[in-house]
């Protein structure tokens, strides 16, 4: 991977500043945020955790749209669309769709996940996780500025991949707290990109997740939640993030996050019946802050509804093979 960063910067033109700012963006990209990057994670905790399919007594929709650094010619987009439900009593499953845009590199793919959930007391539940995953590499040539024309390294030698892997995932929860772990590309697949004489290996990172919540009640309508998340990668800088939201009437939230290093975020939104939609400004506090005027990013969601007790719209048209 550091031999790919190398060569990469060697072809940018010496006098095009703004691309030298997007590489930092794109070895960012591809190193340390090869799981998506999103303000949003308290919305959406199965982006990063696969035990968390079939927690609620719904069914989520979500899709989310990152911009990040506006204003940052060819920075890093994303877009991402979830879904997960409980399958039987105790199963349930999820399946998400990525994909990620730096400058000339692209990175897409789908997740499938299944898990188990233990009844641990009266009022708390362990699930645990197992996933599989898919992910394709990809480069646009014609976005690469280099200093020989038709290098012949780049358009005869680069080639796209599709790498699987694996991940897990446990999750425990109570009605107003919740504790997780996971682990992404536990394999660490990883294939060369370019039919050449050195070996330039695109290798999925190992990546530790770890996160916990907890909600007070305020009052009858006002309601406090501080969120934590931290994500690990080797030979790659730790991240953390600290958030609060303050929810009204169980309809509309708002709240703020610090990410280590990185950004101070705002976002607020709206839960309304079976809809949810969230908006989220990053003001960036690294030294990109001097290329961008910030990120911003949407979640819009839908919750599928169905049955009495907890189980989701697969069980209620099932029930009638299912042994009470």
């Amino acid at each position: 991977m550091r031999q790919l960063q190398i060569n990469l910067r060697s072809l940018i033109m010496r006098n095009r500043i703004y691309y030298m700012c997007l590489f930092l963006g794109i070895t960012s990209s591809l190193q340390a945020q090869q799981i998506e990057l999103s303000s949003h994670y308290y919305q959406n905790m199965f982006m990063f955790n696969p035990a968390v399919a079939g927690q609620y007594n719904y069914s989520p929709i979500n899709i989310n749209y990152r911009q990040q650094w506006t204003g940052f010619e060819e920075a890093p987009s994303m877009q991402f669309l979830s879904y997960h439900t409980k399958l039987l009593k105790n199963l349930g499953g999820g399946i998400n769709f990525f994909n990620d845009v730096a400058g000339p590199v692209r990175r897409t793919g789908g997740l499938l996940a299944v898990s188990y959930t233990l009844k641990t007391s009266s009022s708390s539940n362990l699930s645990l996780a197992l996933a599989g995953s898919a992910t394709q590499f990809s480069f646009d040539i014609d976005k690469l500025v280099t200093e020989l024309p038709n290098d012949v390294a780049l358009t005869s030698g680069l080639r796209n991949q599709v790498i699987p892997d694996a991940s897990l995932g446990l999750n425990f929860y109570t009605k107003k707290m919740r504790v997780g772990l996971s682990a992404y590309n536990l394999l660490e697949a990883g294939q060369n990109l370019f039919e050449s004489n050195f070996m330039v290996e695109n290798k999925l990172e190992r990546t530790i997740y770890a996160h916990a919540d907890y909600t007070v009640d305020l009052s009858k309508k006002f309601s406090l939640t501080p969120y934590f998340l931290m994500r690990y990668m080797s030979n790659s800088p730790f991240q953390a993030e600290v958030s609060a939201k303050l929810m009204y009437n169980k309809l509309l939230w708002i709240g703020t996050s610090y990410r280590l290093q990185d950004a101070m975020v705002v976002f607020a939104g709206i839960d309304y019946k079976n809809f949810v939609v969230g908006y989220s400004y990053d003001y960036t506090l690294s030294e990109l802050s001097a290329y961008n005027s910030g990120s911003h990013e949407i979640i819009l969601g839908y919750k599928l509804t169905g049955g009495t007790n907890g189980q989701g719209s697969w069980f209620k048209r099932n029930r009638v093979y299912i042994k009470k």
